[in-house]
């Protein structure tokens, strides 16, 4: 069994303790392991994908060869015996979340940042490298991993940076836990698309009104002026 993602991060790293599910692959269809997965699951209560299965693993070879190259064995000693895992490295941690890397995720600013503070030597260099190391020269960030690797170019203090990257997610998790289930009320359709889109690029108050409005959505003002005070706050944008 392969292991990736946040546990694959716990495992390897102390600055992580725990993670939300854990995220496999297996080499081929094992359906015992996953009626085992399963049985766990239902004894002690767990939610329905506790462990995460990478599709993408059997059905992709090249991604399949790609990622056995940026892994290797972890042994554990467990009181059943010893375990082996393929557990990814944090080259190939870098990379996915670098170029996936979501603001709104606390895990993937901290995962970041705890693996470079682990690490000697030019940060924004170690990240370019693991990215065109596991995704090729041509490999590109996205909007969220470019304003991420500008910072550590600029020469971001690396404990600042972890600070600043928690207050932004705690700043989309408040979008999405208080606005998403008021909007919903409202358009379900539209809900989805102001959370997950527009307010990526709210700064005023002026611009939540103006995605509600682009979306026929109204909302109390005094919401959206408690919205405002809330969430646009300095050091949530000063990266």
């Amino acid at each position: 069994m392969l292991i990736y993602g946040g546990t694959a991060v716990t495992l390897r790293h102390k600055f992580r303790t725990a993670t939300h599910d854990i995220d496999y692959a297996l080499r081929g269809p094992s359906p015992l392991f996953e009626d085992c997965v399963a049985a766990v699951g239902e004894k002690y209560r767990l939610f329905p994908h506790w462990m995460h299965s990478l599709e993408q693993f059997t059905s992709a070879p090249h991604f399949r060869e790609n990622f056995c190259r940026h892994a290797d064995a972890l042994h554990l000693d467990a009181a059943s015996g010893n375990l082996s895992f393929l557990v990814q490295d944090s080259d190939w941690q870098l990379a996915h979340k670098l170029c996936w890397f979501r603001r709104d995720r606390k895990n993937d600013g901290r995962d970041i940042v705890g693996i470079l503070q682990g690490r000697d030597g030019d940060a924004a260099k170690q990240v370019s490298r693991s990215v065109q190391d596991v995704f090729g020269e041509d490999a590109t960030f996205d909007t969220d991993g470019t304003m991420l690797l500008d910072a550590l170019e600029q020469g971001i203090n690396l404990d600042e940076l972890a600070v600043r990257l928690y207050r932004r997610a705690q700043y989309y998790e408040t979008v999405y836990s208080y606005l998403f289930p008021l909007l919903c009320q409202k358009d379900v359709l539209a809900a989805g698309k102001i959370c997950w889109m527009e307010s990526l690029f709210w700064r005023t108050e002026e611009d939540i009104r103006t995605s509600l409005a682009r979306y026929g959505v109204h909302l109390p003002s005094i919401i959206v002026n408690h919205t405002a005070r809330v969430m646009f706050k300095p050091e949530f944008w000063n990266l």
